[in-house]
């Protein structure tokens, strides 16, 4: 009598039920527990102090290791050196406050110049990595989908009962952008334009090179998006408000697929904040610190370890998450891969015998098992494959439990 076998490994594949993996990941080909940041530090500075931050909005890696810290109440960015862990200023902006304004978004291009994203007078400021001075200012524009820019200028007017004069931007087509977010990789610089909704990618330098409102084939234009990466290979990822899925789009802002959150995130995820790293990995959180953490066809779900508001998130050099607690008014390192979930579950699609009325009955497994931990393989035998919802819907009692294996 021959007997029907199924082998899952690496090179056969693991045939999991993408739905019902959580904790788990075979992104390396074993099937193993998902990494999880393992512990939340404080960045200070020698003397202990958080820099004097007092309402930071945004964090982003420098080339060498520095991080770069949005400070809207200080109207500054600070420099946080890892090595002698010193806060300070960034020059041009010390002796001229007011060329801070009211940005939202700050960024690092690849030859390190900082970028602040500012709504509030519409422009986007590029400054020298060294803090000497303003290298070019990108706006007031105005950006429409697969169009160049074009200038947006206001008439300067007296409001009544005032005393200063206030801008009174067009209307129309050319009504001025409004930058929220910016975002660098790949030698490009990727605007986020809340007023109409697109993205404003720009070389290195402060060229246009495309406007694009983030649609694709089968795919609809983004809708009131908030925050955005870019990877080393120009792909950009973008979050819409409400929307617990991420948009992933080319290099020239076409959308290629919407990226669902992992369970038990599914539901009720509303992310924020995103970041990629130098390997492509994405970190996407919530202003609560529920994360996702890992390669973009494979997140999985992680606690911070936060009670605060998050309000920044980047990767430093060595592929932390570092995350800005706005609540605490400080920055947070989250040692990346030192931790696991307690618990994690993979769940295969069926696997047919092609004998009628024949039970499993031998499983053989191949594992290394750390001291401390078990494995568990329950079993559910029927005449026809269900679907995952059937099977979620099934009473405990359907399945064999199988022995736990201890180690």
């Amino acid at each position: 009598m021959s007997l029907q076998s199924f082998l899952l490994d690496r090179r056969a594949g693991w045939r999991l039920d993408p739905s019902v993996c959580i904790g788990v990941q075979t992104t390396h080909g074993p099937l193993t527990l998902s990494p999880q940041p393992a512990a939340a530090q404080a960045l200070t500075d020698p003397a202990g102090s958080f820099g004097g931050l007092s309402l930071p909005s945004g964090v982003a890696a420098g080339p060498h290791g520095e991080l770069l810290v949005l400070d809207q109440s200080g109207h500054r960015v600070l420099r946080y050196d890892p090595g002698t862990r010193p806060f300070g200023p960034l020059g041009c902006l010390t002796s001229n406050p007011p060329l801070v304004g009211g940005a939202t978004g700050i960024a690092v291009s690849g030859p390190g110049d900082v970028i602040l994203a500012d709504p509030v007078n519409r422009r986007v400021l590029v400054i020298s990595g060294d803090g000497r001075g303003v290298r070019a200012v990108l706006g007031p524009l105005s950006a429409r989908p697969g169009e160049p820019p074009v200038i947006s200028c206001p008439d300067w007017v007296i409001p009544e009962g005032g005393v200063h004069t206030e801008p009174r931007w067009p209307d129309g087509d050319l009504a001025p952008w409004a930058p929220i977010a910016v975002a660098a990789g790949a030698t490009r610089i990727a605007v986020l334009d809340a007023a109409r909704a697109v993205i404003v990618l720009f070389d290195q330098f402060g060229r246009w090179c495309v406007t694009a409102d983030g649609s694709g084939p089968e795919l609809p234009p983004l809708v009131d998006p908030t925050a955005l990466a870019v990877d080393r290979r120009g792909q950009i990822y973008v979050l819409e408000s409400g929307k617990a899925t991420v948009r992933q789009l080319d290099a020239d802002g076409v959308a290629v697929t919407d990226i669902d959150p992992p369970e038990p995130y599914r539901d009720d995820f509303r992310p924020v904040m995103v970041a990629v790293d130098a390997t492509g990995r994405l970190c996407v959180s919530d202003e609560a610190g529920c994360m996702m953490l890992g390669a973009p066809e494979d997140l999985q779900a992680c606690e911070s370890g936060l009670e605060g508001k998050v309000s920044g998130l980047a990767f430093d050099h060595a592929g932390n998450p570092v995350l800005v607690d706005k609540s605490q008014q400080c920055l947070v390192r989250l040692s990346d891969g030192g931790g696991y979930p307690r618990t994690g579950e993979a769940r295969t699609e069926p696997l047919d015998s092609g004998w009628t009325a024949r039970v499993w009955h031998r499983i053989e497994l191949t594992a290394c098992i750390p001291a401390g931990t078990s494995v568990r393989i329950d079993t559910l035998t029927a005449e026809a494959a269900f679907d995952a919802d059937t099977v979620s819907a099934l009473p405990a009692n359907r399945w064999v439990r199988g022995p736990e294996f201890h180690c």
